[in-house]
């Protein structure tokens, strides 16, 4: 999208200063440089050199609105005028801010600081934390420019009707720029809704194409196309009324960008081109760079891309003298990227080199503003110890009246803390005594418990050895005596067939029979004290052939349900 930094803080200055048409500044400006020369009374002419600067300003004359200014200064220090001194040196850091001079800047706002002029009124406090807000936002420093500018805000809203018209709004603007470069859009979201409720559209209509262009550039951020497009609207409605060139250009460059977004790169050529051109026509030098690389992102998609050339040349050689090292990354990387979609891969190397060279200037350049950054937050800590301090003399000042009435009170306090410490004291005795008879009977209880547990090891040491005795018992019955009756069998057949007599005697049958009874008898105990089909397929499937053995009697019907087996 394209941006103008500086656009919101010089609006946000306007503001503050009164409405004055064009036409008529520099017939005031001469009025009040008349009036100054012939007024006698200092305290009388401090208003007028505050007003006369305000007037060279807004003519574009600002090294003749600072002359008047630090002549003010000079005349509010000899008058010893505190609370002028205050206003006119925040002025000048102002101007300052505006001018892009932070070292000019931080410096007046440090002398005029109301905390060490002993100012505390909420108009100039609102001032001098706008004016720093303004320094921050300058330097790139987004967050102390966000921490500035939301205790302005909450100044303003302390002082209710009493506030600078169009401040808030202002304010707002100031802290969604801040908010936005952070990526903390929800917050920046809630500060938008909270001035859109808050609005007097019958009086604040002059700042509001600012505040709708400023919420449309976070919801881009923020890639909510929707309510980038619904916001843009409303900048561009609230704009026609109250023209400013450099916005209406601005919000015209936002329409390209929102149709090169949503692929609509007929009508943002169309609107880039519109841009690009008026700021020729204008010699708006340093907006050329950013609209040209708009221009040329376009002309690839409608089939032109070595049109787009001389637009990122000319974007090239005006950053080059600007030092504008991201907009000279963003052109070298769109050409690397052209050149190599269109098959030159040597032009494409070579301004991929390009943009890595600018790319680590860059960082260069922000490692630098880092250290800056650093060394004035270093710098506003100490500043903050130092309001404290004065702070904290005001306070000790007013405690010294309360000092006898206090010392009643602290006795009395100090007989209620003695007696609460006791009974902490007493409640924690308790509690001790209550957590030591608890462990106690803990203790008592894992005794038992580990008692249990080893009744449980001797039961199933027990039920082993059982199992395994009669594991014992049951091979030694079928491996040993089953063997030996079936020798026995064997014997007999083998006597039955060579002795053809030994058929028709009843005591061979009878011996024979009693023999095979004896084996099977022998076979079945073994086989109940360990039934094979129990260790081969488990409890369930002995317990159904159990269950079948009983049925096949025919006397007797059984049927087995198991239930929670299935690791068996």
């Amino acid at each position: 999208m394209f941006k103008l930094r500086s656009l919101s803080i010089i609006l946000f200055f306007c503001s503050f200063l009164f409405i004055i048409k064009s036409y008529g500044q520099q017939n005031i400006t001469d009025s009040l440089r008349t009036v100054i020369d012939k007024k006698s009374s200092d305290n009388i002419t401090l208003p007028l050199y505050y007003d006369i600067a305000k007037q060279y300003y807004l003519i574009g004359k600002q090294d003749s609105g600072l002359i008047y200014l630090k002549k003010g200064l000079a005349v509010a220090e000899l008058t010893k005028n505190k609370e002028w001194y205050c206003k006119i040196g925040l002025r000048i850091g102002l101007f300052y801010a505006l001018m892009s001079d932070a070292d000019s800047a931080n410096k007046y706002l440090e002398v005029a600081e109301p905390y060490k002029m002993g100012i505390l009124n909420d108009t100039i406090l609102a001032y001098y934390n706008n004016h720093k807000a303004i320094v921050a936002i300058n330097q790139e420093d987004y967050e102390a420019g966000a921490s500035y500018t939301i205790k302005t805000l909450e100044i303003l809203e302390k002082m209710g009707d009493k506030k600078i018209a169009g401040a808030m709004i202002q304010n707002t603007v100031n802290l969604i720029v801040c908010l936005k470069d952070q990526k903390q859009f929800q917050l920046g979201e809630k500060y938008l809704k909270k001035i859109l409720k808050n609005i007097d559209y019958t009086k604040e209509k002059p700042q509001l194409d600012l505040l709708y262009f400023n919420a449309a550039a976070l919801y881009l951020e923020s890639k909510d196309t929707l309510m980038f497009k619904q916001y843009l609207d409303s900048a561009l409605f609230y704009n026609k009324q109250f023209k400013s060139y450099v916005l209406e250009m601005n919000i015209k460059a936002s329409y390209a960008e929102y149709y090169f977004i949503t692929k609509n790169y007929k009508e943002s050529y169309k609107h880039y081109l519109e841009v690009y051109t008026s700021f020729k026509q204008q010699n708006q030098i340093n907006f050329i760079p950013a609209v040209a690389i708009g221009v040329a992102q376009a002309l690839p998609f409608l089939g032109n891309w070595e049109a787009a050339i001389p637009y990122y040349q000319e974007a090239i050689e005006l950053a080059k003298k600007d030092r504008a090292y991201r907009i000279l990354t963003k052109a070298y990387d769109h050409l690397n990227k052209l050149y190599s979609k269109n098959m030159q891969f040597e032009k494409a190397y070579e301004y991929g080199q390009l943009q890595l060279q600018y790319q680590d200037s860059v960082s260069n350049i922000a490692s630098k503003k880092n250290l800056q950054l650093l060394e004035a937050k270093y710098q506003n800590e100490k500043k903050e110890k130092e309001i404290a301090t004065l702070t904290l003399s005001n306070t000790q000042k007013e405690l010294t009246v309360l000092r006898r009435n206090r010392l009643l009170a602290i006795g009395g306090i100090a007989s209620t803390a003695l007696l609460i410490v006791l009974g902490l004291f007493n409640r924690q005795n308790k509690q001790k005594r209550t957590i030591a008879e608890k462990d106690k009977i803990l203790q008592q209880e894992q005794i038992k418990f580990l008692e249990r547990q080893q009744q449980v090891v001797s039961l199933q040491s027990m039920v082993n050895g059982q199992e395994t005795e009669r594991t014992r018992i049951a091979k030694d019955l079928h491996d040993g005596l089953g063997g030996l009756f079936s020798t026995i069998k064997m014997h007999f057949s083998s006597l039955q067939h060579e002795n053809e007599n030994l058929k028709t005697n009843p005591l061979f049958s009878k011996s024979y029979d009693m023999v095979n009874t004896a084996s099977e008898e022998v076979r079945r105990i073994a086989h109940n004290m360990m039934p094979e089909v129990l260790i081969k397929l488990g409890l369930v499937q002995a317990s159904k052939e159990l269950c079948n053995s009983i049925s096949a009697g025919k006397l007797l019907q059984a049927s087995l349900q198991s239930y929670g087996m299935e690791k068996d």
